[in-house]
């Protein structure tokens, strides 16, 4: 897929920004082991956003190719921090349009499944981009929007009982125990996707009366989830 970036670089900016998208696939990691020892070697994801916004921003007007070459890693950084591209964004990149659409709409809705089937779909190509870790790391937003359902549909209670929360998984196709259910609410409590903490013994969910789902974008540590 890597193959269909090509393109001559036109401009100082692009070269620039091509050395960004190298260095983001290193940080991307492959998807097996290894996960972080380079990180200390390598600029910090955030760094490496704010570096591939600033090059495909100055990015030659013309150079599509190379714009498109930024993108297949600066849109899976976004997606971390809670922005999703604009749908007339893709649409001037289809390769990236077909590639990423699959993701930001299961995220959009909580679709979990759907958004499994496009991780397996996608595989090869994020495998090749060296961007499958990060993708398969961006679920937890997909399960966030999922459980954020449950509670629009308790009319936004402050105690969701956990079983709940296990149902909707199983409905979303995932076979989650009761045990795993918790521990899904737990680590999105621990990422900041949710506000509240567990009752254990009364396996219930307490969730704070304002804000209870704080918005992706407002997470002052959206790369944790890495």
């Amino acid at each position: 897929m890597f193959r269909r970036f090509e393109g001559a670089m036109q401009s100082p900016w692009d070269e620039i920004a091509i050395q960004y998208v190298l260095t983001c696939g290193h940080i991307a990691k492959r998807r097996h082991g290894e996960a972080f020892k380079e990180h200390s070697q390598m600029v910090s994801l955030g760094q490496s956003e704010q570096e591939l916004t600033l090059a495909f921003y100055n990015c030659h007007i013309d150079a599509h190719s190379n714009q498109q070459r930024i993108l297949a890693y600066l849109i899976p950084l976004r997606i971390l921090k809670g922005h999703l591209p604009s749908t007339e964004l893709l649409q001037r990149f289809p390769i990236l349009n077909e590639l990423y659409t699959p993701f930001i709409a299961a995220i959009r809705i909580g679709d979990v499944a759907a958004y499994d089937k496009a991780l397996d779909r996608s595989e090869r190509q994020l495998v090749d981009l060296n961007l499958w870790l990060t993708l398969e790391k961006a679920r937890e937003l997909c399960v966030r929007g999922l459980f954020r359902r449950v509670w629009v549909a308790t009319e936004k209670s402050t105690r969701i009982p956990i079983s709940m929360f296990r149902s909707s998984l199983t409905i979303s196709g995932i076979d989650a125990s009761q045990d795993e259910a918790e521990c899904l609410v737990a680590n999105a409590i621990y990422k900041g996707f949710m506000r509240g903490y567990i009752s254990h013994e009364k396996q219930m969910v307490v969730l704070a009366q304002t804000n209870a789902f704080p918005r992706l974008a407002d997470r002052q540590q959206p790369f944790s989830i890495i």
